[in-house]
């Protein structure tokens, strides 16, 4: 990790490692993202958040969707939001979108659905908000209550 850490400007505050073993994403200080090929360590390209440079705006949580198509990151904000960057075959970033979640605090993490479709993240103030990846809008809590997903890093959910 010295290795890949030296050329970046900021400091990473977030990695995730995609489940192919091909690529790395990573969020850093700025409230940047980074997507990595995991076998030589070469940048395959660099996404700002809508927080980018502001104070205390660093990634909190990052995550690759099992499909590895996907990363899900939140930044550590007043008002922290969730974003979706889409990757290329090759894990080049590409169209970067913001679901409509929005918290009154700070995220503390974000979990994929299995499908690679939805998204679950926690705020500090105990907010739990799941959002369609598609549609970009809020899914209803009933609606999530049998959901699989591929991580359990939320601190709270249904059957986490």
């Amino acid at each position: 990790m010295l290795r890949i850490s030296q050329q970046f400007p900021f400091d990473c505050t977030a990695l995730d490692w995609s489940r192919d073993g091909r690529f790395i994403a990573m969020g850093d200080r700025n409230g940047d993202c980074t997507m990595i090929d995991a076998v030589n360590l070469s940048v395959l390209g660099t996404k700002k958040s809508s927080l980018s440079g502001k104070k205390a705006a660093w990634v909190e949580d990052i995550k690759i969707s099992p499909d590895s198509t996907k990363v899900a990151f939140g930044t550590h904000g007043g008002v922290s939001k969730v974003e979706v960057i889409t990757l290329d075959s090759q894990g080049k970033p590409g169209k970067i979108d913001k679901l409509k979640i929005i918290f009154s605090s700070a995220l503390i993490a974000v979990d994929w659905s299995i499908d690679s479709q939805k998204v679950m993240a926690n705020s500090q103030a105990g907010e739990l908000y799941w959002a369609s990846v598609a549609s970009k809008e809020t899914i209803n809590a009933s609606s999530m209550k049998d959901e699989q997903f591929a991580t359990t890093n939320c601190r709270f959910g249904f059957g986490v």
